[in-house]
């Protein structure tokens, strides 16, 4: 593969922590410092609710929350990746809910 046929989402992923406030609650405001950190540090794409991580704790309205949050903050300043799999028992219904959710952002709005 030369250079050019490299794709454009083949460097850096790092995945975004998820902050939360002390009563467990979604930090939003503190999720868009650390969008905002990861993009001033030169990153090429931010990497969201990837698998092991925080998103089989979330309630699917807390995940839709996480997820139009990073892109409309984002807002095309860097692609966004997500896992749209589950392994866990209490996420059986994540990929349903997920892949549906994407779809109503794809038709409204964004681009995956």
């Amino acid at each position: 593969m030369t250079k050019s046929e490299i794709p454009v989402y083949s460097r850096l992923f790092p995945v975004a922590p998820t902050p939360f406030t002390e009563s467990s609650e979604l930090d939003l405001e503190g999720l868009r410092r650390v969008l905002d950190c990861m993009i001033d540090h030169g990153i090429d794409g931010i990497c969201i609710l990837a698998n092991y991580s925080e998103q089989f704790l979330l309630s699917d309205q807390e995940r839709n929350a996480l997820v139009d949050l990073c892109l409309s903050h984002v807002a095309g300043r860097r692609p966004i990746a997500h896992a749209k799999t589950g392994t866990s028992a209490s996420a059986r219904n994540l990929p349903g809910s997920m892949t549906r959710h994407r779809a109503s952002l794809k038709r409204s709005r964004q681009t995956w």
